[in-house]
């Protein structure tokens, strides 16, 4: 619908022009803010002469001619409402505007994009204050000293597990499975770059014990043997990048 042909408001264009035209709406939107805030909209809002006369962008000589004018063409009225504050006195206004010309489907979407507005901020809040909780909640993929404590706890079981360590032995022969264990924890697993490594793989837990014996054959450190002669030489040593 053309609001221009709305009741009286053709009238106010033809006798008020674009200036009081523009005035209406300035009107109209001064309303919507003050409604937006209540859960009973009505049909008028109270507001601070200064404010008033500020936001319409006229002076208090212009302002009793623009009120003889929405009162004639469409009916908007002004009522003064004196305030006294200490020794210091102001003027408010209660403007209220015909049931005609408001216009609620403006204002309803402001109130509803307001809502929409309050619900996201909510849900903003409530994401954060998640987020900060899952922060709270130390894992091994998140702390690197938690990784690091499941990580030790794992090698003193292992090099302590006397089974594993025989059955290893007969697996690697003339490897140190002890000191290539200690290797691989000092070295790669129980450092940074090894926790990164773990970090980077999709799997919930770490599975140590398979970890340590894939360890092994990378970290080797073999035995030292007699030599024929009688002398002490060593098995070179392999190193894994």
């Amino acid at each position: 619908m053309n609001c221009r042909k709305k009741d009286g408001l053709s009238l106010l264009l033809k006798a008020g022009g674009k200036e009081g035209y523009g005035a209406f709406w300035i009107i109209q939107e001064l309303y919507m803010e003050m409604q937006i805030h209540k859960d009973e909209p009505v049909n008028f809002f109270i507001i601070n002469e200064a404010t008033l006369l500020k936001e319409l962008q006229i002076n208090c000589r212009s302002f009793p001619k623009l009120i003889e004018l929405f009162s004639e063409t469409i009916g908007i009225l002004f009522e003064k409402i004196p305030k006294t504050i200490g020794n210091v006195s102001y003027m408010n206004w209660k403007i209220t505007l015909p049931k005609s010309l408001i216009f609620t489907k403006v204002r309803n979407k402001k109130i509803d994009n307001k809502n929409k507005n309050k619900n996201k901020n909510k849900i903003e809040i409530e994401k954060e204050k998640g987020n900060k909780d899952t922060k709270k909640v130390r894992t091994w993929r998140t702390d690197f000293w938690t990784y690091l404590k499941s990580e030790i706890l794992a090698y003193k079981e292992i090099t302590a597990d006397q089974e594993f360590i025989k059955e290893q032995s007969e697996l690697n022969p003339n490897v140190d499975i002890l000191l290539s264990l200690k290797k691989a924890h000092l070295n790669f697993w129980g450092k940074p770059a090894g926790w990164n490594y773990k970090k980077n793989k999709k799997a919930a837990t770490i599975n140590w014990r398979l970890t340590f014996t894939n360890a092994i054959d990378i970290n080797k450190v073999y035995k030292p043997r007699q030599s024929g002669g009688g002398g002490v030489s060593s098995w070179s040593s392999k190193h894994s990048n």
